[in-house]
């Protein structure tokens, strides 16, 4: 009797952590909301959190409590210099920036215009000061505190400039006669470069190689997915947007894979731009080590 309770319990404890080590621990993910959560829309064994705002995101680098953190390049690159705890694998948002306006937007006649734009000391601003020192045009630029707060004064006063991301523009867009200026060609133009790499993906220096590896295929495959033509609605339903506009959405979003081998000549460009805007935002370039 003694014996078959004891093998009873052996087969259950067996059983338990066999179970257990089928059982595989989620590999956590912050994004910000927007154009950096569209790629992780397809990651369904991930745990994802997305969030508003850069605070979360600063957070994040700081705790080291997720595995990945989907950020502006430059604010990786930042908190590397002092942690050396995120790499940069890839880059996969290429600018989802526009101005725009009831009225033509020129960039050499805008000196007396009033611009509303959101991200003070970071990517926006610095990507609309670029463009406009390179015009050098003067304007009048007025920071709000979100993005979603120079939609409400473009409701109000529509012949004013405003900055705007995707997916708001593609969404007054659809709804109302725009002028626009698309910042990225804007930036193309001026650099003679690729678009600047807005969001790059980082991983914990502690995850494996395989683990690594597994992450950036499947960044890659929810990429491919997203912009799969005959999964139009089920994305537009979880965007809680119009199917006829979320082709331009992620057209417009201009989400691509590029991993930090392929992007590195971009991305040391784009950051020494920073460094130039203001070295108080970044002081130098990474180390090689910066990139996994």
């Amino acid at each position: 009797m003694i014996f078959k309770k004891t093998y009873k319990y052996l087969v259950l404890v067996l059983l338990i952590l066999i179970i257990s080590s089928c059982q595989k621990e989620k590999i956590s993910i912050i994004v910000p909301y927007g154009s950096p959560s569209y790629t992780t829309m397809y990651l369904d064994d991930y745990d994802v959190s997305i969030i508003q705002g850069a605070d979360p995101l600063v957070a994040a680098f700081g705790s080291n409590n997720y595995d990945v953190i989907v950020a502006p390049t430059n604010l990786g690159a930042k908190f590397y210099s002092s942690s050396k705890t995120y790499q940069l694998v890839a880059s996969i948002v290429w600018g989802n920036m526009y101005l725009i306006s009831h009225s033509p937007i020129n960039f050499d006649q805008i000196n007396d215009k009033n611009i509303y734009a959101f991200g003070q000391s970071q990517t926006p601003d610095i990507i609309l000061n670029y463009i406009l020192n390179a015009h050098e045009a003067n304007p009048n630029i007025i920071y709000l505190s979100s993005a979603s707060e120079v939609i409400a004064s473009f409701m109000l006063n529509p012949n004013d400039i405003y900055l705007v991301a995707e997916p708001q523009y593609s969404i007054l867009d659809n709804t109302d006669i725009i002028y626009a200026q698309d910042m990225q060609e804007a930036y193309e133009k001026i650099s003679g470069l690729n678009p600047y790499p807005q969001a790059s993906i980082f991983v914990n220096k502690n995850l494996s190689d395989r683990q690594v590896e597994d992450i950036e295929n499947d960044f890659k495959n929810s990429i491919n997915q997203l912009k799969k033509s005959e999964n139009k609605k089920w994305i537009a339903d979880e965007l809680d947007i119009e199917e006829a506009i979320i082709s331009k959405v992620i057209e417009r979003s201009h989400i691509s894979y590029l991993n930090a081998e392929d992007a590195k000549y971009d991305i040391e460009l784009y950051l020494n731009l920073i460094i130039d805007f203001n070295n108080n935002l970044l002081s130098k370039l990474p180390e090689d080590s910066f990139y996994r």
